[in-house]
């Protein structure tokens, strides 16, 4: 037999998007967090494929009033954001496909919170609530790797689509 003495051996390779038992057993946990001005958009990228994330709102001094938007798309209206955080953050466009469709979550203020079963990569966080305000997000990731991942786009995401499209 080539290769070893002992036969060859089989390798799947590592396990891909479709892989149920990556999302069956516990996932990694991974957490960050920071500031975000209002008026910004930030994207967040997890490490891996994620099978779930919590965005919490961690508040503001000036008010309670400082909600976030969750989104999987920018909305900024400029370019593809490519540094996550402060770092990248970019001004948030209110008249952009994801704000006009209502392509977004809102997490209330003062420790309001949003989960999500679902796999992503990255995730945007847009403040436009007036306050300067603080998130933090936790995830748990599977071990697919971020390059087996689609890019999220579409009606529902980043496209208006038709009213029959939204179900309205």
């Amino acid at each position: 037999m080539a290769g070893s003495k002992y036969g060859s051996i089989y390798n799947p390779g590592p396990p891909g998007l479709w892989h149920t038992p990556a999302y069956q057993s516990s996932g990694a946990p991974w957490i960050t967090g920071s500031l975000i001005a209002t008026g910004k958009v930030q994207m967040m990228k997890f490490p891996t494929v994620s099978k779930s994330f919590t965005l919490i709102n961690t508040g503001s001094d000036a008010s309670d009033d400082a909600f976030l938007y969750l989104a999987f798309n920018s909305g900024s209206g400029v370019t593809e954001i490519t540094e996550c955080g402060v770092k990248g953050q970019q001004t948030h466009v209110a008249g952009s496909d994801v704000m006009q469709g209502k392509h977004y979550l809102t997490v209330a203020a003062a420790s309001g919170s949003i989960t999500m079963n679902v796999k992503s990569t990255k995730v945007y966080i847009i403040n436009a609530s007036g306050f300067e305000t603080g998130y933090q997000i936790f995830a748990e990731l599977t071990g697919i790797q971020s390059s087996s991942m689609y890019n999220l786009t579409g009606s529902g995401v980043t496209a208006g689509g038709t009213d029959a499209e939204q179900g309205l």
